[in-house]
């Protein structure tokens, strides 16, 4: 199907970016009928039209089937058949037997060891019964997948005896099995989280436990939880007076440095909420996010004033500011708890742009909060690990590696201003640093993979876990991994977009078992409180094994996008099966 309509008889193999033959496999003697049909029409419709479309055929009936190739000219292709690829054939049974005057007639049912067609699916009429039955190339389909098909077929049936006046774009296809399957096993996801409390009470809480833990290291520099928490405390109190309370965006522009991590800190204790904006980004980006954002308040270090383009917004720098410094280092913070409650903004975070302008991705303190609980269950952080915060502060994995480190204990170590030089250098960092948790990008990872198998780096050996996620896995490069890391590291392949709370779903291969992928790696499965779904044009969900769009769902979901309500109104649906699951 497509968006204009829905034609009977396209390969259902897939064929990467091939078009597929929109020609219905229905033969009159060696004439094939087109018959284009539109999702609207119910099952009565479309049968009156290929019943018409029949009848007229025959006028043509003896026409040479080769004759037919010759006048259409299809573009040829040794690989498939041309004209069509998915054959249904009706065929009316002889008897059983027939006898005459000393002769017995038995039909003898000759096997096919090869199809002639991707896909065939043949239909005896005999009396009152039909009996039907698959003939499929075995180089395009398991014989798994022609079973669902199976299902799915005897389901559309059912479907459409019970009411034939349906348009077909409604019709169901998946068995009730099925539907348990995809809408409520493998989205049974429910999982207990403070639900009551905001990111920053959650490191509060933790510095509490820890005091004296190391929690933060840039270069030499090095901060405990306690000392972190007093300054983020001293930010808090100035941002308050200057008016910022739940909802007040707070604009952020620093170099990666100590003064990175307590500025979001007190941003959130002021009950605000932050807005990266990475320095390196280009005038354009960082002028459209300020204004487009409307923010009130500018953190920021004074030699990067110059790069923050003119606005209504009070500019502090964080390094000079008197004010700010003589809050951040007194022996006594006053910060005063706020109002601001778990359904507050906690940040916003402008998208690429890759598909128009970069649009403003607004997340609740609650999203937060789960995403950083279901990280930690996730990946099993604990006050041991040692996490490497690599990402850009303005890219929302940045958020990954910051909160759920925070939140369990750990220590976070933010990596040089400047991109190491080699991977070389890169391992050296990890070792000397005694870093075990790493969250890289894809390609950088996949790079990574490749200069340690050619013996230009390594993997050092406190390392337990790598994380992947931003671009799709290459298969071969995973198997790589596999060859020459094994089981020693846990590897993860994390997916999710902006407006799900940065990490929507998760994939653990079982890296000792020596897998295979060779097609794609998986992006894996929800994690807590997220659910999944894959839907066709009409939000019904797909069969296993079928292209569909990826539909997310669940408590990472965001509010919508900043100052663009239409836009959010035709992206951020209801959940048309949100009764179908398991309530919380």
């Amino acid at each position: 199907s497509n968006q204009e309509d829905i034609v009977i008889g396209s390969p259902m193999a897939n064929r990467g970016k091939q078009e597929l033959s929109p020609l219905i496999g229905y033969f009159v003697n060696t004439v094939a009928l087109r018959i284009q049909l539109t999702g609207k029409l119910n099952f009565s419709e479309i049968l009156n039209r290929i019943r018409k479309v029949a009848i007229d055929a025959h006028t043509y009936q003896d026409l040479p089937f080769e004759q037919v190739i010759e006048a259409i000219q299809p573009q040829r292709n040794l690989s498939y058949s041309p004209l069509f690829q998915v054959l249904f054939d009706l065929q009316y049974s002889l008897l059983d037997k027939l006898q005459l005057p000393g002769l017995t007639l038995t039909p003898i049912q000759l096997e096919h060891t090869t199809s002639k067609f991707d896909l065939s699916l043949i239909i005896e009429e005999t009396g009152e019964n039909l009996i039907g039955y698959w003939e499929y190339s075995s180089d395009l389909f398991e014989k798994d997948t022609i079973a669902r098909m199976t299902g799915h077929f005897q389901t559309l049936l059912a479907a459409i005896v019970e009411n034939p006046q349906a348009p077909i774009a409604t019709l169901p296809l998946l068995t009730e099995t099925e539907q348990h399957q995809l809408l409520v096993e493998w989205n049974s996801t429910a999982r207990d989280f403070p639900q009551d409390k905001c990111i920053h009470e959650l490191f509060e809480s933790q510095v509490k436990r820890t005091p004296e833990t190391i929690a933060l290291e840039f270069g030499s520099e090095t901060l405990t939880y306690e000392q972190l928490n007093h300054r983020a405390d001293g930010l808090a109190d100035y941002l308050i007076a200057l008016g910022v309370k739940a909802d007040v965006l707070v604009g952020l522009c620093v170099e990666r440095s100590v003064d990175m991590i307590v500025g979001l800190l007190g941003i959130l204790k002021a009950g605000g909420a932050y807005l990266p904006l990475d320095p390196k980004y280009p005038p354009e980006r960082l002028a459209h996010m300020v204004h487009d954002s409307g923010v009130s308040v500018l953190l920021t270090q004074q030699k990067l004033v110059n790069l923050l383009p003119d606005s209504s917004a009070k500019v502090i720098c964080l390094d000079t500011d008197t004010k700010c410094r003589d809050v951040a280092y007194r022996d006594v913070a006053c910060y005063v708890s706020t109002s601001v409650k778990p359904n507050n903004l906690a940040y916003i975070f402008y998208t690429s742009g890759s598909t128009g302008k970069p649009k403003g991705v607004m997340i609740s303190h609650r999203s937060v909060v789960n995403h950083s609980t279901s990280a930690i269950a996730e990946y099993g952080l604990t006050n041991n690990d040692r996490v490497l915060q690599f990402a850009s502060f303005s890219f929302d994995v940045a958020a990954e590696e910051i909160f759920p480190t925070l939140l369990s204990g750990g220590t976070l170590v933010m990596r040089p201003r400047e991109m190491f030089s080699s991977f070389a250098d890169f391992s050296t960092f990890i070792e000397q640093k005694n870093l075990t948790v790493l969250n890289l990008p894809t390609p950088y990872w996949q790079e990574w993979v490749l200069e340690i198998s050619q013996g230009k780096s390594k993997v050092p050996n406190q390392l337990r876990l790598l994380v992947t996620g931003s671009e799709q896995v290459l298969p071969e490069r995973l198997a790589l991994w596999q060859q020459l890391v094994g089981d020693k590291v846990m590897w993860v392949n994390a997916y999710g977009p902006t407006e799900a709370t940065i990490t929507a779903t998760v994939y653990k291969p079982e890296l000792s078992s020596k897998h295979s992928y060779s097609n794609s790696v998986s992006i894996g499965c929800p994690i807590g409180n997220t659910e999944i779904y894959i839907l066709d044009k009409n939000l019904q969900p797909t069969p296993i094994g079928v292209p569909g769009e990826l539909h997310i769902g669940g408590v990472g979901l965001s509010s919508g996008y900043l100052n663009l309500p239409e836009l959010t109104e035709q992206k951020f649906i209801i959940n048309p099966f949100q009764s179908k699951l398991p309530a919380e």
